[in-house]
């Protein structure tokens, strides 16, 4: 039996592209414009921009329950969770 998530323990998921092997280039080159629910979801997008930019296919690991790691022979995405804030949306 699945557990209940409580509010205050609730994920979203983000991912970011960085070049690998590129000294030139410090930062990402691309990273998510929203926040995903699932990681699975955060994943398919990451695997979208590699696959657009003919890069792919990408090579999952997962870290741990927070960090999913995939690779490619030029590209690294890091998908990763953070806790929502606690308590309501400020007005």
């Amino acid at each position: 039996m699945a557990m209940a998530i409580e509010q205050e323990d609730r994920r979203a998921w983000a991912e970011i592209i960085f070049p690998t092997g590129v000294a030139e280039i410090f930062g990402a080159l691309r990273g998510s414009a929203r926040l995903h629910w699932m990681r699975a979801d955060a994943q398919q997008e990451a695997e979208r921009w590699i696959s657009d930019m003919k890069a792919g296919p990408l090579r999952w690991e997962t870290i741990d329950d927070q960090i999913a790691i995939g690779r490619c022979d030029a590209h690294v995405v890091v998908v990763r969770s953070i806790l929502l804030p606690r308590g309501d949306f400020p007005t």
